[in-house]
């Protein structure tokens, strides 16, 4: 990338307003004179080379040759680089699409993430926005932002767009993939989507019986299986994560309604086990809401309602009656 990048120097992004640019400014001068004494001889290298980039950004002709000069990535792409990279590709498909499209508010609610190997931009969603992943991922559009994509970094790219609005989530999801992937056999890349009972969740008619265990995606059992303690919730969360990732055809509704299933089949166990050890009342409802709360926002259903579907399970298991 060009050594000389205002954007990066003022911490700004591509499509900053010249208030966002002074501001930034402002703050980077402040903070240069606090760091260091005027007369440190760098002191006015670094001051010139604020002003230099606050002038260019700040002059229409000028900030447009800039951009034209940034289009491309030269050498490895340093983590730094990835946000950087994202935003120009989003700059130029803006520019290059003659009308709105549900793709810009998906390019806007996407995360940069990381580079995996030398060619594979990862791309994060957060669930809440699950439904503008189709527009990214989609044949056509994936092409079109995947040649935006290759000439930005001078050389042939891809980006994957993930559920995961962090580098731990991308990392939980990757660790639970290559787990998958391994304990797969080839058959299962072809096979369908199992047939299950109706989710109560969506019948409203309540099964009796005990608490189900429905036939789960590929390795999704091992990791319902594999329930960390109950003091342990964040690994809790985790497994969560991992089942959303194992779970394949999410976008059917069936199937989503099979995942908070499992899902609140898996919290339900938890609970159990906290139970046992006599985890303080106040603790584990603590930790119950946020557990109902990711499957809500992992599978896009109102957490109320998953708090419902958790008692009706509850009750079940219990004897009781919903």
């Amino acid at each position: 990338m060009s050594q000389f990048n205002p954007y990066q120097l003022l911490g700004v992004s591509l499509d900053a307003t010249i208030d966002e640019i002074m501001s930034a400014f402002r703050d980077k001068l402040r903070d240069l004179g606090q760091a260091m004494s005027v007369t440190d001889p760098d002191y006015s290298r670094r001051r010139s080379l604020l002003y230099q980039a606050v002038s260019v950004l700040t002059d229409p002709e000028r900030r447009k040759l800039l951009d034209a000069s940034l289009s491309t990535v030269e050498g490895p792409i340093k983590p730094t680089d990835v946000k950087y990279i994202w935003q120009m590709v989003g700059k130029l498909f803006f520019e290059r699409t003659d009308r709105y499209t549900p793709a810009f508010d998906a390019m806007r609610n996407s995360i940069p993430l990381t580079v995996e190997g030398d060619n594979l931009l990862i791309v994060g969603m957060d669930p809440m926005h699950g439904n503008l992943l189709g527009y990214l991922t989609s044949a056509e559009q994936h092409a079109i932002l995947r040649r935006i994509l290759s000439e930005v970094c001078g050389r042939p790219m891809d980006f994957r767009v993930v559920t995961a609005i962090n580098i731990k989530d991308w990392t939980i999801l990757r660790d639970a993939e290559m787990k998958t992937k391994g304990a797969k056999r080839p058959q299962d890349a072809t096979r369908p989507v199992p047939k299950t009972a109706p989710s109560s969740l969506l019948s409203g008619v309540v099964q009796p019986g005990a608490m189900p265990t429905p036939a789960p995606p590929p390795s999704s059992s091992s990791l319902a299986d594999s329930l960390p303690m109950s003091d342990e919730w964040d690994e809790v969360m985790e497994a969560l994560m991992r089942l959303w990732s194992a779970t394949e055809s999410r976008s059917f509704p069936q199937v989503r309604a099979r995942l908070i299933l499992d899902s609140l089949a898996l919290i339900a166990r938890a609970e159990e086990s906290a139970r046992a050890k006599r985890m303080a009342e106040e603790v584990l409802q603590r930790a119950l809401g946020r557990a109902l709360d990711r499957v809500g926002s992992l599978t896009g259903t109102d957490s109320a309602l998953i708090g419902i579907e958790y008692l009706r399970i509850l009750e079940r298991g219990t004897g009781g009656k919903a």
